[in-house]
């Protein structure tokens, strides 16, 4: 897991190796947590997704996205649709700091 952060950032947040993160999430999940997973397909549109209990919000590499080894921990997955069509069929992938904002604004609210 790599892990890039804006100036001073990773001066006051902690970083976390993790070499099996398939590993990582069964293991959190034996825990109660769920792993909700970012993609295109095949997943629940984030406005009709309400959590309920400890989350662990997965996102994938800007290019690749979530590995398959990761994707089969997920518990759920969710896509960020825009309501404005055109702009869906001009952009296929946020970068990623836009959809982590995206997602926890939507589920923090």
């Amino acid at each position: 897991i790599v892990s890039f952060e804006s100036d001073g950032a990773s001066e006051i947040s902690p970083t976390i190796y993790c070499s099996k993160p398939d590993q990582f999430l069964q293991q959190s999940q034996k825990n109660g947590w769920t792993v909700m997973g970012t993609t295109m397909t095949n997943a629940k549109n984030c406005e009709e997704i309400v959590l309920n209990k400890p989350t662990i919000l997965v996102f994938g590499s800007e290019g690749e996205g979530i590995s398959k080894s990761v994707l089969k921990c997920c518990d759920q997955l969710v896509k960020i649709e825009s309501s404005d069509s055109i702009r869906q069929s001009w952009v296929s992938s946020l970068n990623v700091s836009v959809a982590v904002g995206i997602l926890l604004d939507r589920f923090l609210r």
